[in-house]
């Protein structure tokens, strides 16, 4: 993996964040580099577009949205109650 710089400004607060291409990210999320763009398009990740028009991508980001998004169930539980999920 190549890495990828920007320095970003927020008040007044230089840091360092790295940016990834839309290959990077379809690989970290495990789909196809065109649904990553279709995603992005959508609004549904956040991004930003070079000069030349490539798409970018702040790890973070990606990273955020690659965590599970719902809670770990056991059973373990005695009630006799079906387990369930809840979103975290």
């Amino acid at each position: 993996m190549i890495t990828r710089t920007r320095w970003c400004t927020l008040q007044h607060v230089h840091h360092q964040t790295e940016d990834l291409t839309r290959a990077e990210v379809a690989e970290i999320l495990r789909v196809h580099p065109t649904t990553v763009a279709r995603w992005a398009e959508e609004g549904a990740l956040p991004h930003w577009k070079t000069p030349g028009g490539q798409l970018r991508f702040r790890r973070e980001d990606i990273e955020a949205i690659r965590q599970p998004r719902f809670k770990t169930v056991t059973d373990d539980d005695d009630s006799g109650e079906p387990a369930t999920c809840e979103a975290s």
